[in-house]
């Protein structure tokens, strides 16, 4: 891992003063970290000596045969993140890599990483880099930046964000730099001036802006592009192909892609090459002509050729290269999309990723799977049966299962309902809960009175199956968004009214038995207030305490005192909860906006993990899923899958067959702990050969250290796990102190 430096600019890229930043101080308890992205989001391509890299939403992809795999770079290796903007081979040979937050000077062993982040730590997103001698051309999500390569070793120099007329801190898309000129394709137009001093440029009266109120033929403000070739200006728009004719004073549009997004112009050699939905071209001496690709349809972002072969990332996702006449896709390019919105295992070791867009994909090796399931707008909740059946939420096409085959539950043949604003059949189950024998999903807003559907597993597809409860049965919240169920239970969690908690009974279909609490903000009972009555996640703990993430932070039912009681959120994380979940040892997950916290079950301590300080891919978390198979937790993103990996080894629940690991526990550092792979909590204690106590947890860890604080020496030690049953595990392990 390179080193890092840099500086922050505050979020209207004033420069503040430089400091030296590096990844933000280790967290209390270490966890590896797995990143699960897609590389099929193809932004810009490059050949650098012998290989192909391309720039995608999911990191940086290294190919150097089509044949096989490429090397895939993310948040976990020399980037810093995955959101990449260009890569660049300066003329020095130095390689640069630009993305979220990140400049990096990517060269081996001494790889540089320059934070650009603003006054409050938020990184800014860089979209394009362009080679100027000593220094680089930045375009970023609000402006231009001026990156000096000698300077301090490496620093930003100034930014811009005033350019003549046009919209301040505009998103620079494209820079061009043609003799003593400088071309930025902005989302507010086109400006240009004379980059020799760069001290001028602070000032927007040395530039000149072209914006879509002065030149309509350019059909709106948004400038995707640019390229000086053969003496023209060409831009590329939404709209088309154009070039700028001094004669007329405005641009002259191309026969090329019109009426549709250009998305990049590549000078190669003595062509421009010309991306554009549904087309790829090429113009020579002002004439511009259609490439063939057979094979490819939708047009391409970005294009290279690559040992002797055209490589193309197409508009709608993929990447394609030339096998004769036609265009084969490149399989091997990861997640097949970013935006997860949930992660299943089926007890039968099925995995199945849900997205926001595509849908339900099951990993089957290094395959994916897609399941014809309509989600409509979106996709929501995911969760399985004991049978190995998938069950997905949908916004607006209710619910549908995946077994052998797809079976979809509406207001047609369920009592999932129609939404109350919208057209015929549009259904809306916001989030559902699988038990043994039962189905629960919530109805959003639906036309009558029903706020749950609830299913017989075995009966669902007939109406006799299933039932409802709703306004008449207490249920008068608006905006169902969660729901979860413990001990013949459920709570319902709504976005305007708060929580709803049911008790059903044996049979959910007999209601002679039930009962309901409502807790809610303004409750006349101080026991029963949460903090926030905006609800947007409920979940049950291991042991049945009701935990409730709102808007405002988080709510728990201590069952030993029968109260709500509000868990206190460190400074800066939350306070609005997007997920909840619980491991099986009881410490608590949290999913904000802007991060991830673990809640320790014996102390209550809270630690946050974010972009910057741990393997998370982005800080704001769709949902979480705790995998009891392999122990690790899913951290859905939109920028892909995190895995926090298991600390104990494939878990068991029987304390008898629980064992220590690592095995011999190799100490070389304080953060070097022994673990066992029993998944609930045990007390431990750990004795040498000869019998003698040396230290007793009230968790199944230890640091090596006995209870005086002192560190133990090497040698063979025994351990004794009771759990909270009285059952007892024993084992030896081997200690190595370096």
């Amino acid at each position: 891992m390179g080193s890092e430096k840099g500086e922050s600019i505050t979020r209207n890229l004033a420069i503040a003063a430089v400091v030296v930043l590096g990844i933000s101080s280790a967290v209390a308890r270490a966890y590896e970290w797995r990143s699960l992205t897609s590389f099929s989001d193809a932004r810009r391509m490059a050949v650098i000596d012998d290989t192909l890299y391309v720039v995608t939403s999911g990191g940086l992809l290294a190919i150097t045969d089509a044949a096989r795999p490429g090397r895939q770079y993310t948040n976990l290796s020399d980037l810093g993140t995955v959101d990449i903007g260009d890569i660049i081979q300066d003329a020095g040979g130095s390689t640069w890599v630009a993305g979220k937050g990140r400049l990096v000077r990517w060269d081996g062993a001494a790889t540089m990483m320059y934070p650009v982040v603003d006054n409050e730590g938020d990184p800014f997103r860089l979209v394009r880099v362009v080679d100027d001698g000593d220094a680089l051309w930045v375009g970023c999500d609000v402006g231009l930046i001026l990156f000096s390569k000698v300077i301090g070793g490496g620093q930003i120099q100034d930014a811009f964000q005033l350019f003549d007329d046009l919209n301040p801190a505009p998103l620079v898309l494209d820079i061009a730099v043609s003799g003593d000129s400088i071309y930025l394709a902005t989302s507010a137009g086109l400006a240009t001036a004379k980059r020799t001093n760069h001290l001028a440029l602070k000032s927007p009266a040395n530039w000149i802006g072209y914006r879509y109120t002065d030149y309509p033929e350019l059909g709106g403000d948004t400038i995707r592009c640019v390229a000086v070739f053969e003496g023209r200006v060409y831009v590329g728009t939404d709209f088309g192909l154009f070039w700028w004719n001094d004669a007329l004073n405005s641009f002259t549009q191309m026969p090329f892609s019109v009426g549709r997004p250009v998305y990049q112009l590549t000078v190669r050699n003595d062509s421009l090459f010309t991306f554009a939905r549904f087309v790829v071209g090429v113009v020579k001496s002002g004439a511009v002509s259609s490439i063939a690709t057979p094979g490819m349809s939708g047009g391409a972002r970005c294009g290279a050729v690559f040992q002797g072969t055209r490589w193309f990332g197409r508009v709608d996702g993929g990447l394609y290269y030339q096998v004769g006449t036609d265009y084969a896709a490149y399989p091997y390019t990861g997640l097949p999309d970013n935006d997860v919105v949930d992660v299943t295992r089926s007890p039968d070791n099925r995995l199945m990723f849900l997205f926001r867009v595509d849908g339900p994909y099951e990993q089957q090796g290094d395959q994916w799977v897609h399941w014809p399931v309509n989600v409509r707008s979106r996709g929501l909740a995911m969760q399985a049966d004991r049978n190995g059946n998938f069950y997905v939420a949908t916004f607006g096409a209710g619910m549908s299962r995946i077994g052998d085959t797809v079976a979809q539950f509406t207001a047609l043949n369920s009592t999932l309902q129609e939404a109350g604003s919208v057209g015929s059949n549009y259904v809306v189950c916001f989030d559902l809960k699988i038990t043994d024998n039962y189905f629960f999903g919530v109805n959003f807003e639906p036309r009558d009175d029903t706020r749950l559907a609830i299913a017989a597993l075995d009966e669902m597809d007939s109406i006799s199956g299933w039932t409802t409860l709703g306004v008449s049965d207490g249920l008068n919240g608006g905006q169902m968004v969660s729901v979860d169920e413990y001990n013949h239970a459920i709570a319902v969690g709504s976005g305007l009214a708060g929580v709803f908690y049911y008790y059903y009974g044996a049979d959910p279909f007999n209601k002679a038995d039930d009962t309901l609490n409502h807790y809610y903000e303004a409750h006349p009972n101080f026991r029963y207030r949460i903090n926030s009555d905006v609800v947007r996640v409920v979940r049950f703990s291991p042991k049945g305490e009701l935990w409730v993430g709102a808007s405002l932070g988080i709510s728990r039912f201590d069952l030993s005192i029968e109260s709500f009681v509000e868990v206190t959120l460190p400074a800066g994380f939350g306070p609005d909860i997007t997920a909840l979940e619980f491991d099986s040892r009881g410490n608590a997950w949290i999913g904000a906006k802007n991060g991830l916290g673990r809640v320790d079950y014996l102390n209550g301590e809270i630690t946050v993990y974010t972009e910057r300080n741990s393997g998370l891919l982005a800080d704001f978390v769709n949902n979480l899923t705790f995998d009891n198979t392999t122990g690790n937790l899913y951290v859905a993103t939109s920028s892909g899958v995190s895995v926090v990996l298991s600390t104990i080894g494939p878990p068991t629940d029987k304390v008898a067959e629980a064992y220590a690991f690592p095995n011999p526990y190799v100490i070389t550092s304080a953060e070097d702990l022994l673990n066992f792979n029993f998944s609930g909590n045990a007390r431990l204690r750990i004795f040498t050969v000869a019998g003698e106590l040396v230290a007793e947890t009230a968790e199944p860890v230890w640091d090596g250290r006995n209870d005086s604080g002192e560190p133990v020496a090497s040698g063979v030690y025994l351990f004794v796990l009771t759990d909270e049953l009285g059952n007892v595990g024993r084992g030896k392990f081997l200690l190595v102190r370096k």
